[in-house]
């Protein structure tokens, strides 16, 4: 209608890893004999990460200017880069890149926003989301076999990097164009998650099951405007 609209989209998104993963170690140098796993060789082979996205939501009108957003979605993330540790007759080890991670997302996202009218405008937007996966880096596989013994990766979905349950952002500006205005932007993020010391976690090796500190930043913008005979002067405070 005039004054309300619902949306929704569903697409397959594909994306080629970067080139550095297909070519790493080119020659395929190996040191022979080496027990230890140090090397690591690219895959010419490696598919495209694979990305299925749902998202549905309403958009409305509910005051003169003033419009109202309610958006859900799901990501289903498939054939994200990890590693294989390979082992040959002669006892040396060495990494590949293969296609084998997974990950999913989902949340919804609040969005108010009010057109500059009246000497005022505003934004506001809140995020509340999950994302799950079975790891977070591609040499995580490499890493895990640096320690000895080695550990093992995980085989159920755990807390990725990029798992930040709650975003705030809130943008507004006060003013007369061409004479003065005073804007700010403040964002807000709840804690990322973090693999805690082994040591203080009865030797568990708990994968990003920790909890980094809140985050929070505000940026301010002051200006006026000056009329000097034939010349405009804009002053402005940061």
């Amino acid at each position: 209608s005039d004054k309300g609209a619902i949306h929704f989209s569903y697409g397959h998104f594909f994306q080629i890893p970067n080139f550095q993963y297909l070519y790493e170690n080119s020659d395929y140098f190996i040191r022979i004999g080496s027990s230890s796993l140090s090397d690591i060789v690219g895959n010419p082979d490696l598919r495209a990460e694979k990305t299925i996205n749902y998202e549905v939501g309403l958009q409305q009108v509910i005051f003169p200017n003033v419009v109202f957003d309610f958006t859900v979605y799901y990501r289903n993330i498939r054939d994200l880069l990890s590693m294989e540790i390979i082992s040959t007759y002669e006892g040396t080890r060495y990494a590949r890149y293969i296609n084998q991670d997974y990950g999913n997302v989902k949340g919804m996202i609040l969005t108010l926003e009010k057109t500059f009218s009246d000497y005022f405008g505003m934004k506001l937007d809140y995020t509340y989301q999950f994302a799950r996966g079975n790891s977070s880096d591609p040499q995580a596989v490499f890493n895990y076999n640096q320690s000895n013994p080695p550990v093992e990766a995980p085989k159920q979905v755990v807390p990725l990097n990029w798992d930040q349950r709650h975003t705030f952002n809130l943008s507004a500006n006060f003013g007369q164009p061409g004479d003065w205005n005073v804007g700010f932007i403040f964002k807000y993020g709840s804690g990322l998650p973090y693999t805690e010391d082994a040591r203080y976690t009865s030797g568990l090796n708990l994968i990003n099951q920790g909890t980094r500190p809140s985050t929070y930043m505000l940026d301010l913008r002051a200006e006026k405007f000056f009329d000097l005979g034939p010349i405009k002067v804009n002053t402005f405070l940061m």
